[in-house]
This record gives C-alpha cells, sequence and structure tokens, in this order.
C-alpha cells in the first residue's frame, strides 16, 4: 500500500460571471428539453428561494405519489436500540449493525464486539458494496453475504500506515470503491477514496486548517455525501457546486447560484481563498472567535443535498446564534429545485403538509431520501396510540393505518415510511 500522503487535486475556475451569462443563454435555447437533458453542469440558482414569490405551501402529494408502510422484522436477534444510525443501499437498510432488506425481514447482525480476530469494539456502521459488506470503526472488516470474515482486515489503531483513517464515515462508491471522511476537527478533514483491498487510490483535503492552534469547528452536521441512481453526490459549501464523486475524482454536476445578503459567508484566510474557491472543500469557523458566530446570526445555509429523477432537494438552515449562552440553534425548512421546469420553491412552514400519510403530523420535514424516496420511521406505540386517538374521538383513520396496526406491537422494532416520489 502506498504511504497515505495527501494529494490536494486542484481544479480550475468552474464558472466566471461573463461564461455563466453564456451558459444561461445556451440552456435558455436548449430546444425545450429538461434542465437535466440540456447540460449536467446547470445553475441552479437558489437565491431565488428568498424571493416571496416562490414561497408557498406544498402538500406531500403534490411532489409523491404513494406511501408504503414495512415494519421491520422483530426478533430476539434483530431488536433495535432506541439510538441507532440508519443508512441505505439499494439492496439493505442498516440499522446501526442489524442488516434488512427492502421488505423489513431480518437479514442479519454480522459484527461481533471484541478484540479478537474480526471483532470490532468501537463499532461505527456497516456498509455493502459489489457483493460484500463491510464495517467500520477501529477497524476496516469485510464479511461475505452470509456474514463471514473474508480475511480482510485493517485495524485503524494499530496499523501506521491508516493513521489518517482513524475516526472516518465510510459511503460506498458503487463499483467496489469507498470514499472515507475524516471527522477530527484538529486535523484537516480529508476525503480519502480506497479500494475493497483497503489500497489508497487518492486524498483530497476538504476543510482547511488554521495555523494558529486555535480549536476549529467544522460543519459537523453536514450531510456530505447522498446518493442518486448510485452515483456519490457531494455538495460543496465553498463554491457551491454539486459533484459526483467517483474512483477518479470530483466531477461538477450542478453549479447553485446562492449569492444573497443573507447566505452564510464562511471567513477564510485571504491566502486560502483562491485555494478553497473551486475545488470541493467545506470551511472552518474558529469557535473562540464569538463575533463569527454572531455575524451568523440569521443567516442561511445549506445542510445537505438530495438528487432524485424529477427535483433536486435542498434542506437548508437558518442559524440563530445566543450570545448569552453562546450556543446556536438551527431553524430548518426546504427548498427543491424542478428538474424539468428549472424553478426554485421554498416550501412555507417547517414542511411538507401530510395530506397522505395521516399520522396527525402538521408537516413532514424529518426525512431521508433514497432511490426515489422520502424515508421516515416511527416507533409502533406512537403509531398505535394515534389510531387510538383518532378513533376516540371519531376522527377518520388511514385504512393503510389500520392494516399495518394488526402486524405490529408497541414493543416491536420501528416502522419505516416509505414515501414514493412522482417522477
Amino acid at each position: 500500500m502506498r504511504n497515505l500522503n495527501v494529494v490536494d487535486i486542484m481544479c480550475t475556475r468552474i464558472l466566471s460571471k461573463t461564461t455563466a451569462l453564456i451558459f444561461l443563454i445556451s440552456v435558455s435555447c436548449s430546444g425545450g428539453k429538461s434542465y437535466e437533458e440540456s447540460n449536467q453542469s446547470i445553475i441552479i440558482d437558489l437565491a431565488k428561494s428568498f424571493d416571496s414569490r416562490n414561497v408557498r405551501k406544498v402538500n406531500l402529494s403534490e411532489i409523491a405519489d404513494s406511501v408504503t408502510f414495512v415494519p421491520f422484522e422483530t426478533t430476539r436477534e434483530s431488536i433495535i436500540g432506541d439510538r441507532h444510525f440508519v443508512s441505505f443501499s439499494s439492496d439493505f437498510i442498516f440499522a446501526s449493525s442489524k442488516i434488512f432488506d427492502w421488505n423489513g425481514r431480518f437479514y442479519g447482525d454480522f459484527v461481533t464486539r471484541g478484540h479478537g480476530p474480526f471483532e470490532d469494539a468501537t463499532f461505527g456502521a456497516l456498509v455493502y458494496n459489489d457483493s460484500n459488506f463491510y464495517a467500520w470503526g477501529s477497524k476496516f472488516i469485510e464479511f461475505d453475504m452470509i456474514g463471514k470474515p473474508t480475511g480482510k482486515e485493517v485495524s485503524l489503531k494499530t496499523d501506521s500506515n491508516y493513521d489518517f483513517f482513524r475516526e472516518v464515515r465510510m459511503y460506498p462508491i458503487y463499483g467496489g470503491y469507498f470514499i472515507c471522511f475524516h471527522f477530527n476537527a484538529l486535523k484537516a478533514d480529508v476525503v480519502h477514496i480506497i479500494d475493497k483491498d483497503f489500497n489508497l487510490i487518492y486524498s483530497k483535503k476538504v476543510i482547511h486548517q488554521t495555523d494558529d492552534g486555535l480549536h476549529v469547528h467544522g460543519v459537523r452536521n453536514f450531510t456530505r455525501v447522498t446518493y442518486y441512481n448510485d452515483m456519490a453526490i457531494f455538495y460543496n459549501g465553498v463554491n457551491d457546486t454539486i459533484f459526483q464523486i467517483t474512483e477518479t475524482g470530483f466531477e461538477p454536476r450542478w453549479i447553485v447560484n446562492f449569492d444573497h445578503p443573507l447566505r452564510l459567508i464562511y471567513k477564510l484566510d485571504e491566502s486560502e481563498h483562491e485555494e478553497v474557491l473551486h475545488t470541493p472543500q467545506v470551511p472552518l469557523i474558529l469557535i473562540t472567535d464569538f463575533s463569527r458566530y454572531i455575524s451568523t446570526n440569521g443567516k442561511h445555509s445549506v445542510n445537505a443535498v438530495y438528487e432524485t429523477g424529477a427535483r433536486i432537494f435542498f434542506f437548508m438552515s437558518i442559524f440563530r446564534f445566543d450570545m448569552s449562552r453562546k450556543r446556536t440553534t438551527y431553524e430548518p425548512y426546504i427548498v427543491f429545485f424542478d428538474k424539468n421546469t428549472g424553478t426554485i420553491t421554498r416550501v412555507e412552514g417547517d414542511g411538507f403538509i401530510d395530506d397522505m400519510l395521516e399520522l396527525g403530523l402538521d408537516y413532514i420535514s424529518q426525512f431521508d431520501i433514497f432511490n426515489e424516496k422520502m424515508i421516515m420511521r416511527m416507533w409502533p406505540f406512537e403509531i398505535l396510540e394515534h389510531i387510538e386517538n383518532c378513533m376516540e374521538r371519531g376522527i377518520r383513520v388511514n385504512p393503510q393505518l389500520l392494516e399495518l396496526s394488526k402486524k405490529i406491537k408497541p414493543e416491536d422494532n420501528p416502522v419505516l415510511i416509505l414515501v414514493h416520489l412522482k417522477q
């Protein structure tokens, strides 16, 4: 394996104001094609979300056409705790170390806690890639389809060749590669691309560390990698570009215009500014400099980007900084870009109005998006209590919920709610 020296790959300036104008003219003359068909690197004018004419209430039924309720199978081996990390692949759903299929059937729990061979005492999560499962935590461990270790194992704590992989989060790139992000705030955040043998393909800085020894704070709640049609998507919060990540590098897919006075501006050193302006980078804020936090009050930022066949969803936040408590809170909201019409819509309120699920929710705002589905989770006892309350008050109950209630018990595993998006 090669030494893990960071190779900082520079990208050229993606779009100047002049070329942006030419680009927009070429898009407007694309002969009626959808925005995606006209050109992959389309400008998404996110700044229009601040225009009140683009802010409106949106029913869930406007973007979705059906709902499926999938209870996770509950057995002695498959019990999920109250706090669990959930992720998805095209074939499986991972709830920490528990594996389920998309019908909710329990598939297995492959990771043994411990310090022996093919055990991990500080297990992080599982991913699936190219007919194998991979655990990451204090180790990288490969398992076959029935949960048997293949013999590939790397200790991230004791193998000096893997120093840069300590405290990482792993995402699969379909075809046998992985993206690994480093999350130690005292080091420069780096993205590594590795193969199935845990060999480094390349490394890339994605956050720059200050040089004066001050404690630094990255965008820790930012969802960096999402998926669209098996493509790994990365949003760069500095140069406002949506990249596709491949085993060979970052490829610009969409250009985002977020030029607005209320946009959160990360303050970078002048020497760093040009370096990070047009590369896939996420900035830092100095936690000891509260004037910077005060300046973020009331400003807007992008927390996550999800692409689907018809739309691109931006999960946004308004920063609220309380100087007396020296604490920042966030007010979330949702913006989506229609890939067929090129229009921007900011969803008024806290989320989509629930006119489909009938779960007693005012808004639908907390969800993931994967493979053309909005995905939520609820505990069975919450669903059963809602049904009971509706019946006591004479309120109509969704027939799907009534049918679901016959299959679940209050103490069961969570129910996966799949909202199928319109194409």
